[in-house]
């Protein structure tokens, strides 16, 4: 092995080799390790590292401890002291015995499983950002490209996972917030595809702004597939759930009015107030009505679209909850009911020329009154940047700091 260079990873004066394979190892010191990680101080303790012959120390050997990485179904027969207690991890740090010089007792030498190009196993990644954070090195969760985003979750699991092995989940959940949130638009992004595991994984590390963005873009995905089996298969805690039930169902309500409001809507031409009830005075007689036919069938025809939208379920009992209706709807103009749409509709109604300009008309008079009650749900209340990364689904749910409690009691 080659000359250790006195700093991390490897140190002259260390006196614990870790060895996660043959690419990475470590020359790091027992007392800091024992301080920070309970694991460490069950792996370092016992009669694992006896001390140094007076001929090893005149040799400048230093090492007293060696830890392995290893499947967790070899040794189960060792003490259980000195074992690392995480649960979601196939591998596991384990002691070796060694002699007053410095080397295993059972003569084993160094392994030979080096990375050399290969592609780089992430758990092995993950212990080595995990020990180089208990030596105040920054948390890097890796240079993650636009085709990446599912790299960036897996990548903060694995570390996450390997810190709560080793008992030091306290510091790193900052700095993998810090690292994180360094991508800025590539996070959003990877939250707005996968908001359920990205709720799940705020709670773990007790971070309030990816969790406030991953409950928004959760509630907009309430019904979609992925949210559903999250949520039938218990993934959050009883608060969290409470949380998400509470916002789902403003959403839900909200949308449900916004559809009544466009379907009781009447233009503001049609309406009459009576006064001395006299058809002359009060413009309520036959003739009266009959002048506003076209606005009645634009209205008409207007209900019947926006019925059918409802009836053929497009609209909050959708997978996306009405988002692409309700999207439609707050855009107006040529996105729906165009002229060549309308044609159908002559069909069954012929009209002049002229009578279907002024038709017309009233159509787009009622599509721009009702964009108002659609506006309110296209607003983006996630740091997602939709202009440049339109969103699928509802963006609108308005989380306050007393929601965020929720985070400290997980």
């Amino acid at each position: 092995m080659a000359e250790p260079d006195n700093e991390f990873p490897q140190y002259r004066d260390g006196d614990v080799h870790i060895i996660i394979n043959g690419s990475r190892q470590y020359i790091l010191h027992s007392q800091l390790l024992r301080t920070h990680s309970p694991a460490m101080r069950k792996l370092l303790g016992g009669d694992h590292g006896p001390q140094l012959s007076s001929k090893a120390i005149k040799k400048g050997i230093t090492v007293r401890y060696r830890l392995e990485l290893v499947d967790k179904a070899e040794g189960e027969d060792e003490d259980t002291d000195t074992a690392t207690e995480g649960a979601n991890l196939s591998v596991k740090l384990a002691p070796v015995q060694m002699n007053g010089e410095g080397r295993p007792a059972d003569g084993r030498g160094i392994r030979l499983d080096l990375e050399n190009g290969l592609e780089v196993d992430p758990i092995h990644e993950a212990y080595s950002t995990v020990l180089g954070a208990l030596y105040g090195r920054a948390v890097s969760l890796g240079a993650f490209g636009n085709d990446t985003l599912d790299n960036m979750l897996s990548m903060a699991i694995n570390v996450h996972a390997v810190a709560a092995e080793l008992g030091v989940v306290n510091l790193i959940t900052k700095p993998i917030e810090a690292d994180l949130n360094s991508h800025g638009q590539l996070l959003y992004r990877s939250i707005s595809d996968k908001p359920g595991p990205w709720l799940v994984f705020a709670l773990q590390i007790r971070s309030r702004l990816i969790f406030r963005e991953a409950l928004i873009h959760a509630i907009g995905q309430y019904h979609t597939d992925n949210m559903q089996f999250m949520i039938n298969k218990d993934f959050f805690s009883t608060p969290v759930l409470n949380l998400m039930t509470k916002k789902y169902t403003i959403l839900l309500e909200g949308l449900k009015t916004a559809q009544m409001k466009m379907l009781s809507y009447y233009p503001q031409i049609l309406h009459r107030h009576l006064t001395v009830g006299l058809a002359d005075r009060d413009n309520i007689g036959r003739g009266s009505y009959s002048n506003d036919i076209f606005a009645w069938m634009a209205l008409n025809a207007f209900r019947h679209y926006i019925a059918q939208n409802v009836a053929a379920d497009c609209t909050h009992h959708d997978k996306d909850m009405g988002y692409e209706f309700i999207q439609m709807i707050a855009k107006g103009g040529e996105e729906y009911m165009r002229k060549p749409d309308l044609q159908t509709f002559y069909g069954l109604f012929p009209m002049t020329g002229k009578g279907q300009v002024v038709f017309e008309n009233h159509i787009e008079n009622t599509k721009e009154h009702c964009r108002s009650f659609a506006q309110d749900f296209m607003v983006n209340t996630t740091h997602l940047d939709i202009k440049t990364y339109p969103s699928k689904h509802f963006t609108c749910t308005k989380v306050d700091w007393e929601d965020l409690k929720v985070v400290g009691t997980q």
